[in-house]
C-alpha cells in the first residue's frame, strides 16, 4: 500500500471516529442534558465535518478502507459506568481524531488542516463549558 493510500485510510478512519463521537455527544446533549445550545454546537460541528469530507475523494477514501485486516479493529475498551464517562470518552475521541485529520490533511489539503484545528479548539471550549 502506498503512502498516499495509507494517508487516505487514516483520514477515512478519523472522519468516522469524529462523526461517531460527535453523534454520541449530540445525543447526550439532546436526550440527557436537554441542552438545545450544546446540541446545536455538536450538530453544527458534525455538519461541518461532512462538508469537509466532501472535499476528499470519496472513491479514494473507500478504496483505502481495509476493515477486514485492520490490526486495531478488535481493541476493546473498559465499559463506561455512566453518561458522564461516555461523554468524556467521546470528547477525547473527537479531539484525538481531529488532531489526526489536522496532521494528515496538511499535505493532501492544507486548507482543511486549519479547519480541523479550529474544530478541535471548539471541542476544547465545549468541554470546558460542560466541565
Amino acid at each position: 500500500m502506498d503512502k498516499e493510500r495509507n494517508a487516505y485510510r487514516l483520514i477515512d478512519a478519523n472522519f468516522n471516529r469524529t462523526s461517531e463521537g460527535l453523534r454520541v455527544c449530540e445525543d447526550i446533549s439532546r436526550f440527557i442534558l436537554d441542552n438545545k445550545g450544546l446540541n446545536e454546537r455538536f450538530k453544527k460541528l458534525r455538519h461541518s465535518l461532512f462538508l469537509a469530507k466532501k472535499d476528499f475523494s470519496h472513491k479514494q477514501l473507500l478504496q483505502a478502507r481495509n476493515v477486514n485486516t485492520d490490526v486495531g479493529r478488535k481493541i476493546e475498551g473498559k465499559p463506561k459506568q455512566n453518561w458522564q464517562e461516555i461523554l468524556a470518552a467521546n470528547l477525547a475521541r473527537i479531539k484525538e481524531a481531529l488532531r489526526c485529520l489536522e496532521e494528515f490533511s496538511q499535505y493532501l489539503d492544507p486548507e482543511k488542516s486549519k479547519m480541523f484545528q479550529e474544530m478541535r479548539f471548539e471541542i476544547y471550549e465545549i468541554e470546558k463549558g460542560i466541565g
